[in-house]
Formats: structure tokens, C-alpha cells, sequence
């Protein structure tokens, strides 16, 4: 188990899915109990008009069918089940309904075995007996339910204490009107235990979810393993990019070495321009380099003859607004073919041009 002190980051998105899978969510038990009595007391309340009468009817076939009882006869049990039913059945589907709701609206439709699937560590009985009796969650636990317990017992005795001096005053009325009166005394018990016990509800909850964010918590580590297996080793990613870059400025110089012309500014940048009247529309830029890398570009332009030109103005412009592969820009064609002219004038340009397509053709074979 890791040390409390070292876990000071934030739950990654794989830590929280993980405590989800294991089934731990932030969830308050409180809340279903909440959610049940809000259902069972509201649908009572809307039931109570049905059931009084239904539950009246039965006491008038009941007494109206004494001889039945008395003999053991069965039909006498139909008005009673049936007044039974429109009591309790409703009363008990809302608590149910709320009960599944309040768990799944917690939850999010959390569905999962882990937590009964057996486990051999849980039969070793020391580790619980510590967790039962010396955990500071257990002590946590017994404090919430006993302050729970002493403020419901304030509340009902308060309550009833209050609803018992109105009750008293009932004895000369009718047992209908008792009945009412009992029934909204209850209610109004019923809802200021409620009202104690949703606010209750919301305070654990709101612990239990600062301690499941305190559980999440991740060591250093920890977070640096996950990045590694979600991402990749960053050393050998970067060992990998490194790669690709130098993969492509080998293709980069390779197409300088073909390359027309390259011009320079004078040692800080450097672009390689070349231009196929019959296979381009366009004369294309197929290489670019700035400090070390225009510097390379100058030596392989060196080793091949390419022709190497100033114009600081000019290598500035194509460097800013193409990229290898790219065709000069419009605005750039007259400064370019003015360049190009000159080149095509230059000793040996058409043998280096005759040559280069000469291998371009056998690469584009070769590539078949």
C-alpha cells in the first residue's frame, strides 16, 4: 500500500475508471434511505384518500359478514386483501422505484461483479479485524450513525412532544376526525425527520466523495507509469521522432542534390528551388534549411554543382511562405524565373538537368 504523503497528485482518467470498474463510486447509503422514505411518505400522502376507503369498505363487509368468520368460511378475506392491496402495494413499488433510481443516478448504471467475485486475501481474518475495530473509517462510521441516531430521537421526541398537546384535545371527537388528525401529525414528523435526514444525506455524500478523490490520489510515480504505458516511453518517442526527422531531411538533401538552384541569405537560411517545364506547372521549393540545417543544404548543393546563389530578400520570402514539396507562391514567380534564367544560362546546367531526370525516371521505374 502506498504512504498517504507520497500521493499528492490528481486521479488520472485510467486511475478513476479503474476504482469504477472495482465498483468504488462516490455513493451515500443515506441518500437511498432518503429517496425511499420521500417516495413511500409522498405516494401514502397521495394513496390515503383510496386506501381509507377501500380499508372502510372492508370493515363494513367484515362486520357485515361476521357469520362467515365466525363459521371460517374464506370470502370474507376478498374486501380485507383487496383493501390490503391498495394500501401497502403502491407504497411499496414508489419505495422500490426510488431505491433504483437513487442508486443508479449515484452509480451512473455502475454494474459489476468484482465485489463478489472471491477473494483469498479477504479470508485472512486479522487485516478485517484491524479494519472493524482500529480503522479510522470504522470510528468515522460509528460517529456519523450515532450523531445520525441522537438528533432523529431529539427530532421525533421534539416533534411528538409538540403533536401530542394537539392530540390530546381530540378525545370528545369522532374516530374519523382522530384518525386525520393522527395521520397529519405523523406526516408532519415524517417530513421534518425527512428534511434532518436529506441534509444529512448530502453531508455524507460529500465526505464519501472526498474520500474516494483522497483514495484516487496517485504518486509521482505512479502517474509517470501510466504515462509510459498510455504513451509511450518518452525517451524512446523521442529516439522515434528523432528518427523521422532525420529520415526526412536524408529525403530533403537528396532532392537538393537534384535541385535547380539554392538560394542563400547568405549563411542563416537556404531554400532549394527546382522546375521541370514538361512534369511541373510551377517551379517547386524541395528543400529549406536554416542555421545548421542551410548550412548541410549548402554543402550538398556543393557536392553536386548545384548552383548557390545570394539574394537575401528573395530567400527570406520563399522560406516564410512555402515548405518543401510546395510550389512558389504567385507573387514570388517573377523574382524566381529571373533566377531561373540566369541558372539555364550557367555552363553544364543542361547535362546536370538531362542527368537528373535521367534518375528520376529510374527511380520512378524502380518505385513500379
Amino acid at each position: 500500500m502506498q504512504d498517504r504523503d507520497q500521493q499528492t497528485e490528481k486521479a488520472t482518467t485510467r486511475q478513476r475508471e479503474r476504482f469504477r470498474d472495482d465498483g468504488k463510486v462516490a455513493q451515500s447509503r443515506e441518500i437511498l434511505a432518503v429517496a425511499v422514505l420521500a417516495a413511500t411518505v409522498a405516494t401514502a400522502y397521495a394513496m390515503a384518500t383510496p386506501a381509507a376507503e377501500a380499508i372502510k369498505g372492508a370493515c363494513r363487509a367484515l362486520l357485515g359478514r361476521l357469520d362467515q368468520v365466525v363459521a371460517g368460511n374464506q370470502p370474507w378475506l376478498d374486501p380485507v386483501l383487496r383493501a390490503a392491496a391498495i394500501a401497502v402495494i403502491p407504497i411499496g413499488l414508489a419505495g422500490f422505484a426510488a431505491a433504483l433510481i437513487a442508486g443508479f443516478s449515484q452509480t451512473k448504471g455502475l454494474f459489476t461483479l468484482k465485489a463478489m467475485t472471491p477473494d483469498l486475501k479477504k479470508l485472512n481474518p486479522l487485516p478485517r479485524i484491524k479494519q472493524i475495530f482500529f480503522s479510522k473509517e470504522t470510528l468515522i462510521g460509528l460517529l456519523k450513525s450515532a450523531g445520525k441516531v441522537i438528533v432523529i430521537v431529539a427530532f421525533t421526541y421534539n416533534t411528538f412532544s409538540n403533536e401530542l398537546d394537539k392530540l390530546s384535545s381530540l378525545g370528545q371527537q369522532r374516530a374519523g376526525d382522530v384518525l386525520v388528525a393522527l395521520g397529519a401529525s405523523i406526516l408532519r414528523m415524517t417530513v421534518t425527520i425527512g428534511v434532518f435526514l436529506a441534509l444529512f444525506a448530502a453531508i455524507d455524500y460529500l465526505l464519501n466523495r472526498r474520500k474516494l478523490e483522497q483514495d484516487m490520489k496517485m504518486t509521482k510515480q505512479q502517474v509517470k507509469d501510466e504515462y509510459k504505458d498510455t504513451e509511450g516511453n518518452p525517451e524512446i518517442k523521442g529516439k522515434q521522432r528523432a528518427r523521422q526527422r532525420e529520415i526526412g531531411r536524408n529525403r530533403m538533401m537528396a532532392e537538393v542534390a537534384k535541385a535547380d538552384v539554392v538560394l542563400v541569405n547568405p549563411t542563416h537560411y537556404a531554400v532549394a528551388l527546382r522546375y521541370d517545364v514538361e512534369s511541373m506547372g510551377a517551379p517547386m521549393m524541395v528543400g529549406k534549411g536554416k542555421d545548421a540545417l542551410a548550412a548541410r543544404i549548402r554543402e550538398v548543393a556543393r557536392e553536386h554543382r548545384v548552383p548557390v546563389m545570394h539574394n537575401p530578400p528573395l530567400t527570406r520570402a520563399l522560406f516564410a511562405s512555402a515548405e518543401p514539396g510546395q510550389e512558389v507562391p504567385p507573387n514570388l514567380y517573377h523574382a524566381v524565373a529571373e533566377v531561373l534564367a540566369l541558372v539555364y544560362r550557367l555552363p553544364g546546367h543542361a547535362a546536370r538537368a538531362a542527368k537528373a531526370k535521367a534518375e528520376a525516371a529510374r527511380n520512378s521505374r524502380s518505385s513500379r
